[in-house]
């Protein structure tokens, strides 16, 4: 490298410390002055850093020779072609003394505007590799490989001590204590940035060492202590140095920090990871890429199983990630020109023989349509011969009329005349039967000539298809369309849910154990936003840009509370935001995309971001509260620390009063208990009362304008009910429910609506105060994930108090509730409807807050409950319920009938019993009181008149007779011409009128008001009888004419005493 003219002491002009390729760098200098050496055997040395079985097979199958590695007719290994590839430009090692190893540089270093130094190592620090002369003790001056040069691989174990070298150090030898940055000498650092910059080191090591021994700099501690304030102050190092060593002591320093720990301990989807980012790297190198996806599938699909380890779900989260990182390991691999020419010569091929059978077939339809033509005449001219036939029977009829007309007048000849008509008749039949047959038989030769012809035209259509497509396919430009064919990834992952739910942790694990790399540590939005015009945007291009010194890998980057950088670009927008996000969008799909990076986010206001932002972040996965199931889990390690303190039931009740608790919320009440038993080893349910209030109270998991551990408390006998679960339990075996509860405060009957049945009736308890244990105990036996309870608590609580305001919160709490696979929203109706009142005398009601009602009404009509097929689906089964609350009659009224909300079996009955009364009232029948015919629909009170009594004949006073029977005696004494003196003298008992008078008694036809109840008009024939029978019972009747007897035959008797 030339010496700058305008440095003082000679030192050359400071670059930055970036190396974005492996390769080596040779100077003009040292090509005009040493001739360049071409190799003809060289050694690869490959040190494994980490005893690992993966990594051993790694480097195996690199080390073996692969077909799709070919050079000049020989096939290669990975190894050998990297090599090849590596070192095909010239080398220079002419500054040098010691030149019997070569180690590239396999660093990637940049100094940015971001706080922490951007360093890279493309092998990951799981394996080194250095070269040695195959031929001779050393290399020359200034070297390269050819095509032709034999590359010898050699696999070495390094011990665990010799692994830790710093992460620039790869041209240096060992220091005696690696780990132990201190103890390097500052002559070894020196000679090291000399190298990996290219400067002479003889020439330039001695005066650095100089000026810095002039600032009492000797030890690497003493270069490390400078304070940064103090680094201006060294007037004696030249600028240039200052920064070369304030760059190395930055990237050295990070590097070692990230070697300090090996991950692969906890995670073997990191390992797995880790491996295939080198393999790419290589692959990458030999220009090889495309036969390789971003992401290993075995690393992607071992990663979500790791995560779920640590991270309870019993939803589709580890799912929905899973599938988003598939998209990376899809093979985006083009086929060879070999294979392409391959594919069209069989194109063409089949296109030739295609074309061959369709001129055929032309040929056979040609025969075929000749022959229908032929067949098509014959049956015609069949067809004229069988039309001609009745003319020729009129002919053979008048040839026989007049054959018996000649037979009538000449005797002799009528036995010849009829043998001639016979004769005749059988010609014709003969003649009419052949007609048929042949007209058949040519009908089907036409219809066998029809159906080959149209399968030749059917096939000759097909084959013209076909030909067609295939011409289509070989005028594509096959290279160009398998290109098209590459799977494009989404470049964006977000998270999304309430807070403490594990969102941040997630896109970490997913990040490092599915083998995406990571250009900047995870990232609050908060550290991006800078106080100073246009330093927000200069870090997000910095950090951004650094994908583009690793293009072969899927970079991230990972953005926490990422709605602070993306928030919404409207009116009240600040500008500095909208330009944070202009740079952001650029990025990622924008005029200066980066094809390989991908953005990572987490959020709890997905409401709140940028909808531009929104659509590049294709994949958003919901993170929300842990259901029942796995707040069970999370709490079951308290049955280690006491398994008699904490017991099943006791664990229950805990995960019970933790409905809503975060993910956080759980873990935090965890710590509480645990560091209370320390204290109480015999922790109470009380106590463990408090524990949850307070923590309710610190996340505000509200219910109503309490928490639901003090609403234990108040109702703990509810909560404790033995068969609570058998009660409460909305587990209803083979019913299948649409997920809509209605409760009703006032008949104090919980109604729970099915699909395939009539609703169920249940009774609220005696005791039950709250329905709020009845909803928590079928939560449990739903799984269900989030409770939320709707109602004047819930909007004052939210400060809802505008209708905007309260629109907005109901619709943000609506959605939430939408992102969970199963959950219940409980609206109390009462409290959010209000009804206005008429005062006039007629009362009615009307809805005041009505957009509220449709709201609500809108809500509850809709019904989500998705069926399991079988007992591994019902994780992901969708159950969306909806408990209506409702003590006022109008509002339950209304509301069942505006949803459609379905009956129960004893609704359904009465239903069914009025409809068929309805139907039965409209059929005429005998009215049992005053035998008249009549129609119940239409009959109207007084058009029944009638004796509610019995008939008695005064001269048999002992018998009671019916109408009928009375009718009948009258009869008999009418044309049985008795003496008016033997006339029965008939009374009716109940009015002591004659019979045959004005009835005394009106009213509407049908049974006695005291037999509607007892008697059906229907079920019983004899219901006329049963009425007369009643009527012959009058007790009241019968006293009147008891009475009226005896005082007629004291008249009689004291008229015969006279």
């Amino acid at each position: 490298m030339s010496l700058s003219e305008d440095d003082d002491d000679g030192f050359p002009s400071y670059q930055p410390s970036l190396l974005t390729s492996s390769a080596p760098i040779t100077t003009a200098a040292a090509l005009e002055t040493e001739p360049v050496v071409s190799l003809n055997d060289i050694i690869l040395h490959v040190k494994i850093k980490y005893n690992y079985k993966e990594l051993h097979n790694f480097i195996n199958d690199l080390s073996a020779p692969n077909a799709d590695m070919t050079l000049n007719g020989r096939i290669l290994s990975v190894f050998e072609l990297f090599t090849l590839c590596l070192l095909n430009e010239p080398v220079d090692m002419s500054k040098r003394t010691d030149r019997k190893i070569y180690r590239p540089m396999f660093n990637i270093q940049k100094n940015d505007s971001f706080i922490t130094p951007f360093n890279f190592n493309v092998l990951l620090n799981l394996l080194e590799i250095e070269y040695e002369n195959g031929t001779e003790d050393k290399f020359p001056k200034v070297w390269k490989t050819l095509s032709s040069t034999n590359v010898t691989v050699k696999k070495v174990e390094l011990l665990e001590s010799d692994t830790v070298a710093t992460a620039a150090d790869t041209t240096a030898v060992q220091p005696a204590a690696a780990n132990d940055i201190g103890a390097v000498m500052l002559g070894d650092i020196l000679e090291l940035i000399c190298r990996q910059k290219n400067y002479d080191e003889k020439e330039y090591v001695p005066i650095w060492l100089k000026n810095l021994k002039a600032e009492s700099i000797l030890t690497l501690d003493h270069l490390r202590n400078v304070p940064d304030e103090n680094w201006d102050k060294l007037t004696k190092v030249n600028s240039v140095l200052k920064q070369l060593l304030r760059d190395y002591l930055q990237i050295d320093s990070n590097a070692l920090n990230q070697q300090s720990t090996v991950p692969y301990e906890e995670s073997k989807a990191t390992l797995l990871a880790d491996i295939y980012r080198v393999r790419r790297y290589f692959y990458y190198v030999i220009k090889k890429i495309d036969l390789l996806p971003y992401l290993s599938r075995d690393a992607v699909k071992l990663a979500v199983e790791e995560i779920g380890k640590t991270y309870d779900d019993d939803g589709n989260i580890l799912i929905n990630i899973q599938n988003y990182l598939s998209t990376f390991c899809s093979e985006n691999r083009l086929e060879d020109r070999l294979s392409l020419q391959k594919q069209q010569r069989e194109w063409t091929t089949s296109l030739t023989t295609l074309k061959k059978i369709k001129v055929d077939l032309e040929k056979e339809i040609s025969r075929c349509e000749e022959l229908l033509k032929t067949s098509q005449a014959d049956v015609d001219l069949y067809k004229d011969r069988k039309e001609n036939l009745p003319s020729k029977e009129r002919g053979m009829n008048e040839k026989i009329k007049v054959l018996r007309t000649k037979a009538t007048t000449r005797d002799t000849e009528w036995l010849t005349t009829h043998l001639k008509i016979e004769e005749l008749k059988r010609e014709y039949e003969d003649e009419k039967q052949k007609t048929t047959v042949e007209v058949e038989a040519r009908e089907q030769i036409f219809k066998k000539h029809s159906e080959n012809h149209l399968n030749l035209v059917t096939k000759a259509t097909s084959i013209e298809e076909e030909i067609k497509n295939l011409e289509n396919m070989l005028s594509l430009h096959l290279e160009e369309q398998y290109k098209k064919l590459r799977v494009k990834f989404s470049r964006g992952l977000l998270l999304y849910g309430p807070p403490g739910t594990g969102k941040s942790e997630l896109l970490k694990k997913v990040a490092v154990f599915a083998g995406i790399t990571m250009i900047t540590p995870p990232l609050s939005a908060g550290e991006l936003n800078k106080p100073l015009v246009g330093q927000t945007e200069k870090l997000l291009f910095d950090m951004m840009s650094r994908a583009h010194l690793i293009p072969y890998l899927i970079c991230a980057l990972t953005i926490d509370e990422i709605d602070g950088l993306v928030p919404k670009r409207d009116s009240k927008a600040q500008q500095s935001k909208v330009d944070g996000i202009s740079v952001l969008l650029s990025h990622i799909e924008g005029i200066k995309d980066v094809q390989n990076l991908v953005v990572f986010g987490a959020t709890n206001r997905r409401n709140m971001m940028d909808e531009a932002f929104l659509r590049r972040m294709q994949t958003k996965v919901f993170v929300g509260r842990p259901s029942p199931a796995i707040r069970k889990k999370m709490l079951s390690p308290l049955i280690v620390k006491n398994s008699k303190l904490f017991t099943s039931k006791r664990l229950d009740s805990l995960v019970k009063i933790t409905t809503n608790f975060s993910g956080a919320g759980i873990s935090a009440l965890k710590s509480s208990v645990i560091a209370e038993m320390e204290r109480n080893p015999l922790i109470n349910d009380h106590r463990l009362l408090e524990l949850a209030d307070s923590t309710a109270s610190d996340l505000n998991v509200w219910f109503g304008n309490s928490t639901l551990p003090e609403i234990y408390r108040l109702n703990s006998n509810l909560f404790n009910i033995s068969d609570a679960n058998d009660k409460f339990s909305l587990s209803l075996m083979k019913l299948l429910p649409t997920g809509r509860i209605l409760i009703d405060l006032k008949q104090r009957r919980v109604f729970i609506e099915l699909k395939n049945a009539p609703t169920i009736e249940k009774a609220l308890e005696k005791n039950e105060l709250s329905v709020l244990p009845r909803l928590i105990h079928g939560c449990s036996t739903r799984n269900i994930d989030t409770l939320q309870i709707i109602d004047l608590n819930f909007l004052m609580k939210q400060n809802a108090y505008e209708d905007n305001q309260i629109f907005e919160l109901l619709s943000t709490t609506f959605d939430e509730c939408d992102q969970y696979n199963r959950s219940m929203k409980v609206y109390d109706i009462d409290s959010l409807i209000m009804l206005n009142k008429s005062d006039s005398e007629i009362k009615s009601k009307s809805i005041s807050n009505i957009r509220l009602y449709q709201i609500i009404r809108e809500t509850c009509g809709k019904m989500m409950m998705e069926e399991q097929e079988n007992r591994e689906e019902v994780l992901n089964v969708k159950e969306k319920w909806n408990v209506i609350i409702v003590e006022d009659e109008y509002l339950k009224d209304l509301l069942i009938s505006d949803i459609k909300f379905k009956k129960t079996s004893t609704q359904l009955k009465q239903e069914e019993d009025s409809e068929e009364k309805r139907r039965d009232d409209e059929k005429s029948r005998k009215c049992p009181k005053c035998l008249q015919n009549y129609i119940p629909s239409k009959t109207n009170y007084g058009n029944c008149h009638y004796h509610d009594g019995f008939v008695v004949d005064i001269d048999h006073p002992d018998s009671r007779l019916t109408d009928d029977q009375a009718q009948a005696l009258m009869q008999r004494a009418k044309f049985g011409k008795v003496s008016e003196q033997d006339v029965p003298k008939l009374v009716w008992a109940c009015c002591l009128r004659s019979y045959g008078e004005q009835p005394c008694q009106s009213s509407i036809c049908g049974l006695p008001v005291e037999l509607e109840s007892t008697v059906s008009m229907k079920n019983n024939t004899d219901y006329i009888k049963v009425v007369q029978d009643y009527f012959k019972s009058n007790q009241a009747a019968h006293a009147k004419i008891q009475d009226f007897l005896n005082t007629t035959q004291e008249k009689i008797l004291n008229k015969k005493t006279r």
